[in-house]
């Protein structure tokens, strides 16, 4: 199987730039997201205003923002029509647990790996838990610290939703070719290093 897990992590990058850091993810996966952006920018230059003033200036971040959550729209709809239990924020910590922490993870280490705030994953735990999609037991280590896993049917989730992501990971990508496939790789290990090293 891909280890397409936490997607368009994408979150993409799923926030702006909660990238997974994965490289063998990103060579496989991400090489997409480069085109895109260069795909928005030209819409983004067609939106003139009537003086044909630019609406604002083509800033990376707003691209890759705009991307994003152009992006999360979409699945959200395909996962919606699917009567997909879940949504795309909600997601990344399901295939996190699926792919990463195959034998559970604290709620610390799931928000590490993802680069998410305390409340956030709680809020997904607690969403999961409650639909019996993982579930929250005692670390045999360290009686003070909680082991989340996935269930029987978060893990029939897990791959259901892998399954919707590469289907629409191989549709963004299909008009590259191989050449554009490693130079966008080469330029996304470049963003990458970049906002790691903040």
């Amino acid at each position: 199987m891909s280890r397409l897990y936490w997607g368009l992590s994408l979150e993409c990058c799923f926030g702006v730039l909660s990238f997974t850091g994965d490289e063998d993810f990103w060579g496989k996966n991400g090489f997409f997201l480069l085109k895109w952006l260069i795909y928005q920018q030209k819409q983004y230059l067609c939106r003139m205003s009537s003086n044909n003033a630019p609406l604002f200036r083509p800033l990376m971040i707003f691209q890759i923002g705009s991307l994003v959550q152009k992006m999360r729209r979409e699945c959200d709809i395909i996962f919606r029509e699917k009567e997909f239990p879940l949504e795309m924020d909600q997601i990344p910590v399901l295939l996190a647990l699926y792919y990463r922490f195959p034998d559970g993870a604290s709620q610390q280490e799931i928000g590490e790996q993802l680069q998410r705030d305390k409340a956030s994953i709680n809020r997904t735990i607690t969403f999961l838990v409650r639909n019996d999609i993982v579930n929250v037991v005692q670390d045999d280590t360290n009686k003070r610290r909680n082991r989340v896993g996935l269930t029987a049917t978060g893990k029939k989730l897990a791959m259901q939703a892998e399954n919707v992501l590469e289907k629409f990971d191989s549709f963004l990508s299909a008009t590259f070719t191989a050449e554009e496939k490693v130079r966008l790789d080469d330029l996304l290990q470049k963003l990458i290093a970049t906002v790691n090293s903040l």
